[in-house]
Order: C-alpha cells, then sequence, then structure tokens
C-alpha cells in the first residue's frame, strides 16, 4: 500500500511539474507563460516574475520547483501559481508580488501575508520597493483570498491620517495617494477575509480604498460600456479617507479651482457611474472620513475659497453614483462625512438594497448641505430599499450660520431628497439626533415606511411592516413650524392615499410604527386624501 501511495504521490509530482516556466510578470512576459491560460492548463505550476518592464527573464526550469529569485535592488519580487483545468490560484506574500499576480491576469490569488503600502506617488522607492503596485489595476475577474496566520489579510495603505476627531478636518501625511483599488470596466474584483486600512486618497478623492468604475470603453451612439464590479465578504475597511482636491493650488483663479476641484467621495468605497455594481456581505465598516478639500490648501494667492459650496465631502463609507449595491448583514460605525451621508451617499439614480444591516455612530459635520448621518438618498432615480435594520446613535451636526438653520434637510438616521426615494421596512430609528427630522428628513422627495413584495405599497389604511422610531432628537423646527420634529421631518413632500401619488409623496401613518405627534407636515396633510396644492407639482400643469 505505502508503495502504491508513494508511486501515486511520484506521478502527480511529475505531472504538476510537466509545465513549468518562469517569466516577467510586466509587459515582456516570457512566452511559457501565457497570462490568457493561466486558468486554463491542464496541470501546471507557473513561477511569476513581477518588477518593472523590461526585466531580465528567467529560461524556463525542466523538471523542478523552485521559485525564481531577483535582485531586490530591482524592485522584483517573484510568486508560484498552481493550477489545473478548473481552478487554481497564485500564493503571494508582498505587494511587488500581487501587483505582478495581477498583471499576469491571475483569477484567484491567494494572500499569505499582511501587506504595507512602502511607496507611494509622493515617495521615492526605497530598498523594499513596492513595484508601484497602487493602485491595482483591475481590468478582468480577479478572486483575493485571504489566508494569514489569524485567517484574515490586511492590505494597509501606509497612511497615518489625522481624522475628524483630533482635529476636525482630516489630512493625509506623506502616505496620502490613490486608492489601493481601481476597479475599471471588464474588471472584476472580489475580497474574502481581505481587510482594508489606513488608506488616505487625497489624489483625486474618490474611494479612500478601493475606486469602482464601468463603461469607460462606451462605443458609439451612446452604447454602453462594459462593467465593473466588486464583491467584499467578511471584509474590514477601517481608517481610510477621500479627501478632495482643488486642482493645481498654484491656480490663482477661483473658477479654474472650482472646474478642477474633485470632491471627497467614498472614505472606503466610491463608485461613479451606472455601470458599476457592487455587494458586501458580512463587512464592517469602521471609522472612515470623506471631507472636501481644505480651503487654506486651494486658497494659496487665490483669495477668498467659500469650503463649503466649492469642495464637498460625501460618503463616509461608501458613495454610490449611478450604480447598483447590495449590503447584507453589515455594520457602519463612527464614520464621518463632511457634508452628505455619514455612512452610504446614493446619488445620481443609483439602486441600493440593504437588509439586515447596523448603523451605529455615524456622522455628517455639518447640515449645511442634505444630512442624513447614516444614509443619504438624493437625485431623481436614485432608490434604496432599507429592511431589518437599525439606525442607532447617528447624528447630523448643526451648520454654525444660525442663518442657514431651515435652509436644509437634517436626518439623523436617513435624509431622502431631491426627488429620492427610500423604502424602509422593519427598521428601527433610535437615539439618532439632526437639527431637523431627529430619525429622517424628507425634502421633495419619497419616503415610504412599509411595503410588501407582493405590490402592496404601504398605502394608508393597509398594513405595512412596521418602523419603530425611539429617542430621537431635533433641535430646532423648520420654517412655520413651532417645535422640532423629534422623528420624521417632511417639507414639500406628499402622501400617498390608495395607491396614487402626486410626483413627490411620504407614507406617513401615525397608528402603525411611527410615534405620533413626532412628524412634521404642513397643516391637513397628515389626515388629508390630497396634496397640498400650494406646493402640489401637479398644481401647475
Amino acid at each position: 500500500m505505502r508503495a502504491s501511495l508513494a508511486s501515486l504521490a511520484a506521478a502527480a509530482l511529475v505531472a504538476l511539474a510537466s509545465v513549468v516556466a518562469a517569466g516577467s510578470a510586466g509587459d515582456d512576459a516570457h512566452p511559457g507563460l501565457d497570462p490568457t491560460r493561466l486558468h486554463g492548463m491542464s496541470s501546471a505550476v507557473a513561477t511569476g516574475m513581477s518588477g518593472p518592464p523590461g526585466s531580465t527573464r528567467t529560461e524556463p526550469l525542466a523538471s523542478s520547483l523552485p521559485t525564481p529569485t531577483r535582485d531586490p535592488s530591482r524592485g522584483g519580487a517573484s510568486f508560484t501559481c498552481v493550477t489545473d483545468r478548473d481552478r487554481g490560484t497564485c500564493f503571494v506574500r508582498t505587494a511587488c508580488e500581487l501587483a505582478g499576480a495581477t498583471r499576469l491576469g491571475a483569477r484567484h490569488v491567494t494572500l499569505l501575508s499582511n501587506i504595507t503600502r512602502r511607496t507611494t506617488a509622493r515617495t521615492a522607492a526605497s530598498s523594499e520597493d513596492d513595484c508601484d503596485a497602487f493602485p491595482i489595476v483591475v481590468r478582468s475577474p480577479m478572486t483575493i483570498v485571504g489566508a494569514c496566520e489569524d485567517a484574515r489579510c490586511v492590505i494597509d495603505g501606509g497612511a497615518r491620517v489625522a481624522t475628524a476627531k483630533t482635529r476636525g478636518r482630516p489630512s493625509c501625511d506623506a502616505a496620502g495617494a490613490p486608492a489601493l483599488f481601481a476597479v475599471e470596466a471588464g474588471g472584476d474584483l472580489t475580497l474574502e477575509d481581505v481587510d482594508l486600512a489606513d488608506a488616505c486618497n487625497d489624489v483625486d478623492g474618490a474611494g479612500g480604498a478601493v475606486l469602482v468604475r464601468g463603461g469607460v470603453n462606451a462605443g458609439a451612439c451612446g452604447e454602453e460600456g462594459p462593467v465593473a464590479r466588486l464583491t467584499m465578504r467578511r471584509a474590514r475597511v477601517t481608517r481610510c479617507v477621500a479627501v478632495g482636491v482643488f486642482g493645481d493650488p498654484k491656480t490663482k483663479n477661483q473658477k479654474d479651482q472650482n472646474q478642477n476641484q474633485n470632491h471627497g467621495r467614498g472614505g472606503a468605497v466610491a463608485l461613479l457611474d451606472s455601470r458599476s455594481f457592487a455587494s458586501f456581505e458580512d463587512c464592517e465598516f469602521e471609522g472612515n472620513e470623506a471631507w472636501g478639500a481644505d480651503p487654506a490648501w486651494g486658497a494659496a494667492g487665490a483669495g477668498s475659497v467659500t469650503d463649503y459650496s466649492s469642495s464637498l465631502g460625501n460618503g463616509g463609507c461608501v458613495y454610490v453614483a449611478g450604480g447598483v449595491v447590495a449590503f447584507l448583514k453589515t455594520k457602519f460605525r463612527e464614520n464621518v462625512a463632511e457634508s452628505e451621508g455619514g455612512a452610504v451617499a446614493v446619488v445620481n439614480g443609483a439602486t441600493v438594497a440593504i437588509e439586515s444591516c447596523d448603523f451605529e455612530g455615524n456622522r455628517v459635520w455639518d447640515d449645511y448641505w442634505d444630512g442624513g448621518g447614516g444614509v443619504l438618498v438624493g437625485d431623481e432615480g436614485s432608490n434604496v430599499l432599507v429592511s431589518t435594520s437599525r439606525f442607532v446613535s447617528n447624528e447630523v451636526r448643526g451648520y454654525p450660520d444660525p442663518r442657514r438653520r431651515a435652509m436644509t434637510c437634517g436626518g439623523g438616521g436617513a435624509s431622502v431628497v431631491r426627488g429620492g426615494v427610500a423604502t424602509f421596512r422593519y427598521v428601527m430609528f433610535e437615539n439618532n439626533r439632526a437639527p431637523r427630522g431627529g430619525g429622517v428628513c424628507v425634502h421633495d422627495a419619497t419616503a415610504v415606511y412599509g411595503g410588501r413584495n407582493d405590490g402592496d405599497d404601504g398605502a394608508l389604511g393597509n398594513a405595512p411592516p412596521p418602523v419603530a422610531f425611539r429617542g430621537n432628537a431635533a433641535a430646532h423646527p423648520w420654517i412655520g413650524q413651532t417645535s422640532p420634529a423629534i422623528d420624521v421631518e417632511c417639507v414639500q413632500c406628499f402622501e400617498r392615499v390608495n395607491g396614487t401619488t402626486g410626483k413627490y409623496a411620504v407614507v406617513v401613518d401615525p397608528s402603525r410604527g411611527v410615534t405620533r405627534g413626532s412628524i412634521h407636515q404642513r397643516p391637513g396633510w397628515a389626515t388629508s386624501r390630497r396634496s397640498h396644492p400650494l406646493n402640489d407639482p401637479r398644481a401647475s400643469e
């Protein structure tokens, strides 16, 4: 029996070594290792060489399995890929190896060690050069699985950020750089058991850790380009920051600076167009932030810079602009956005589903714009469904100028504005705070409390799933009101009756899940069977 097992093992080893090749993962990869066939070889072990283009080739090894090495001063590192007809993986330990596997076209990567970004756009290469690995650009399907000693791996951006907790406006240190990953058109990145931390993007402000942008290669005549996808499972994203920039600070013309600026969007992740898709399952986002550019930075030689109108920070964790995203069993804790969406900002016609998630302790730094301590839903076509989730102790801070107090929404838990639509089913809003609408603020938009899959949208007189409000607080009333709306503030919104509605609607039934006396609508709205004629969009038709 032992002899038989030994012979089988020997045969397997010979088969495994039948195709062994070494080559560069750069532009002049060795012809013995075809990147497009990495997952198609019948049985192979391939050793790939990462590093800058033009690396010295290593000749194929005939019958052994050593990993080739090269001079570290040239910025190179090696990695090993094992594959069969249907599956395989590349084993990597450094950022340089990870970049090499990506350039090679590997579909599956096993990360064996934590990685820290050492070189950035601002710092010179060291003896531990990471081969200009970041951002890792993904243009094809790729899965990265963490397999470190504690079962999870960390990709560390290397930045040490002074966050809002300590100085009000965060700033990147010398390690500021683009996002760790850029998923472009055709790319499909999956991260499993991989944590992302301490990434600070102050180059373009789009995604502190991950940028997803599909449709870049769109064709003529309005043809849409390919999609870009991100999937994260059992991942934690912590202390990542997106900071907007004004363009060239030497530009003395205020108008030119504003035209060249980038807002801070998505402290952790940013999706920037309708061809961008993402899903997050069993993930955690904690301590991430999104901020606009520092006005003092942009004002060098430029005179006065209006901070609040020229550069914004939206989506402390995730910024979704026109894409499609699903969150399942995900936690959002102590994230910060300067302007809108303390945890998540949904705009530009995006579609988002949030199920079994917790939003706790997230903040919008001030309510000059439209708040949303946990979630902001804004713009025509944006649609969000929130189910079996909690919003606890989220906050929108008051803008210091009292003249702005009645001009914008608040929404300590959620803000639904500018024509957006949000549906809440089995949701708890507890101990949230905002200048207006301690739990939810709805302004020129649609908020549905309840709704079922059978087509019943929770119209008054039916029995929608409950939405509970408890312990929320609001600081001051809207114009024309005598007291703050501690749970729901409804401004220029309309109730839905018997399934009919105007352009904007809000479903509010005080007897079913919403605290009586805590809702502010114009007189008669809460019980009226028609929209207020002064604000009804149909009145001018």
